[in-house]
């Protein structure tokens, strides 16, 4: 994947991270472990399962609204490396 298109993956992440905060469904829970769960597999695929935010967020785990926020802040921290990387 090049930067760009991992930007517009970050991005698109970023925007539905956006939609489940700002208008929760009946099932948030459900949509957030989701957004989690593509946050986790993008983090995976990019940085590998050493990633401290792979070993935080365990499958196991039920996602809660930190969890959202945990995923959006490195979607962001993310979207810097790859801007300042691809100067």
């Amino acid at each position: 994947m090049n930067a760009s298109e991992l930007l517009q993956k970050i991005d698109t992440l970023i925007e539905e991270g956006n939609l489940v905060w700002e208008s929760p469904s009946s099932n948030a829970k459900r949509d957030i472990a989701r957004f989690c769960g593509a946050v986790k597999v993008l983090v995976h695929d990019v940085y590998g399962e050493d990633h401290p935010y792979i070993k935080k967020h365990t499958a196991d785990k039920e996602a809660s609204s930190h969890d959202l926020g945990a995923g959006m802040s490195v979607l962001k921290s993310m979207r810097m490396e790859v801007e300042d990387s691809s100067l």
